[in-house]
């Protein structure tokens, strides 16, 4: 198998994650990173910039979305990877961004993400996570969860839900619009108890930080399932690749979204925040919507997600033979290992530091 190499490099640095074994890794990821930033046609970025945004997204997803006690094979984890690391290469238009700014940036700027930052971004997905894995109305609960999985468009959601339980579309619509109005109302209280900031200081972050917020959000790793619902997830991950949402849809697709869902539900159970009273739905429209803030959305709604079929389903070939001797990757592959190594001693002392807190005032 000619990625053993990067499977290799992959599990010692599960094992014992720092910066000489994420420079290992790097360094054995170079073909493949060179591959998928040759792919990446952004006229606004440089070769350099693409590899670093691949990279420093690479070593986020491995610091942040993995539980080693979980992990079967290092395969398993590059595939999740890859599927990951190909949305960054999507044309402009269908680029979702944290904080609905979908602009004309180059996306760059993951390697701006300092300890703190990474800490609140953490906040904001587990607030998020753990606020609709909990909330109280079940119905508009799978509808939020269509919304952020897999397409943001609360019309398209509500249809596809009205058609499962045979409902006039027309009136399911309109008690979702109360219903997801509801929602975002109750997540912005939610946010107001965040300990490591305002989220609407994430406007002042680079394209990058808010991209790499909006995907983490969207995306669920194997991690957050039981081991028999990753099928489901797979399902889940094709689903949202091809959709077409003008196109009528497989209940099938739905059906496997939905059990993801529940497994949500069953895992996050117990760690959810209290929920708030829901006060009376805003008039729909008048208040912005918090989650399409969060996860951003398309620039134009004709727009639907492009496939990546070029790519294939399994991550590219990499063969160590042929890696040449290239400055500029080495520079980068020095200075990222050296940022990874920061983040990841400084999350090692905060988690300390959270045991003794729970032990101490326990």
């Amino acid at each position: 198998m000619q990625n053993n190499h990067i499977e290799a490099g992959l599990a010692v640095f599960l094992n014992d994650p720092g910066p000489g074994s994420a420079y290992a890794l790097i360094m054995s990821c170079q073909n493949y990173l060179c591959n998928i930033a040759s792919r990446w046609r952004d006229a606004n970025l440089t070769r350099s910039d693409k590899i670093r945004e691949l990279a420093s997204e690479m070593l986020l997803i491995l610091l942040e979305d993995f539980n080693s006690s979980r992990v079967l094979h290092p395969r398993s984890i590059l595939a999740f990877v890859h599927q990951r690391l190909k949305r960054l290469t999507r044309p402009p238009l269908r680029r979702e961004t944290a904080f609905g700014l979908t602009d004309s940036l180059p996306e760059t700027g993951r390697s701006d993400f300092t300890a703190a930052r990474l800490e609140f971004a953490d906040e904001i997905y587990r607030t998020v996570r753990c606020f609709l894995a909990g909330y109280h109305d079940e119905a508009a609960a799978q509808l939020a969860f269509l919304f952020v999985h897999v397409f943001p468009e609360v019309p398209w959601a509500s249809r596809l839900l009205a058609e499962r339980d045979g409902y006039d579309v027309a009136r399911r619509l309109e008690a979702d619009k109360k219903r997801m109005a509801s929602f975002n109302q109750n997540l912005r209280v939610q946010f107001r108890s965040l300990q490591h900031g305002d989220w609407r200081e994430i406007t002042e972050w680079s394209s990058g930080e808010r991209s790499h917020l909006a995907w983490r959000i969207i995306s669920i790793c194997p991690a957050e399932v039981k081991a028999d619902s990753e099928a489901d997830l797979i399902e889940l991950d094709s689903w949202r690749e091809r959709i077409d949402r003008r196109q009528s849809q497989s209940q099938s697709d739905l059906a496997a979204a939905l059990r993801v869902f529940a497994d949500l539900r069953a895992a996050f159970a117990g760690q959810s925040a209290t929920m708030v009273a829901a006060e009376d739905a805003a008039p729909w429209g008048d208040a912005p919507d918090t989650l399409l803030q969060l996860i951003g959305g398309p620039r134009d709604c004709l727009e639907v997600a492009q496939s990546t079929t070029d790519w294939g389903h399994d991550y590219p070939v990499s063969d160590p033979q042929a890696v040449i001797e290239d400055p500029d990757y080495l520079k980068i592959a020095e200075e990222l290992s050296a940022w990874f190594g920061d983040l990841h001693r400084q999350k090692g002392k905060n988690c300390k530091q959270i045991e003794q807190k729970v032990l101490k005032y326990s």
